[in-house]
C-alpha cells in the first residue's frame, strides 16, 4: 500500500526565478500549490495549514491517487507551521513550511 505524501510549492507563474521546487519558506497572502500523491482513487483531500487547521482547498484523488491545488497562504504568524492533508478525519500526510516576512531573491 503505497504512503501518501504532499509537497508545497511556490506557484511558477508567480515566482519563476525560482522554479518548481518544493519550498520551506512562504509568504502570507501569496501563491502557493500542494501536490499529493498515494491516496486512494477518487478520496476527498482535505488539506488545511497551522495548529488551527485553517483550510487551504479540497481536492479528489485522480485514477492515480494524486491531486494538486493551487491556493493562497493565509494571515499566519511567522514561524514554522504544518500543512495537512486529511481523508475523513484522518491526517494522512503533513509538509512543514516556514511562515517569512518575505521570500528571498535569487542571487544574480
Amino acid at each position: 500500500m503505497a504512503h501518501p505524501q504532499i509537497v508545497v510549492s511556490w506557484e511558477p507563474k508567480y515566482f519563476p526565478f525560482w522554479g518548481c521546487f518544493a519550498v520551506l519558506d512562504v509568504q502570507p497572502e501569496k501563491p502557493i500549490r500542494i501536490k499529493g500523491s498515494g491516496f486512494e482513487p477518487k478520496d476527498k483531500v482535505k488539506v488545511t495549514i497551522c495548529d488551527l487547521d485553517k483550510a487551504l482547498g479540497e481536492a479528489v484523488a485522480n485514477k492515480c491517487g494524486a491531486f494538486e491545488i493551487h491556493t493562497n497562504v493565509p494571515a499566519l504568524p511567522l514561524g514554522v507551521v504544518s500543512v495537512k492533508a486529511w481523508v475523513g478525519k484522518v491526517i494522512k500526510a503533513t509538509w512543514p513550511v516556514d511562515i517569512v516576512k518575505e521570500l528571498p531573491r535569487p542571487p544574480k
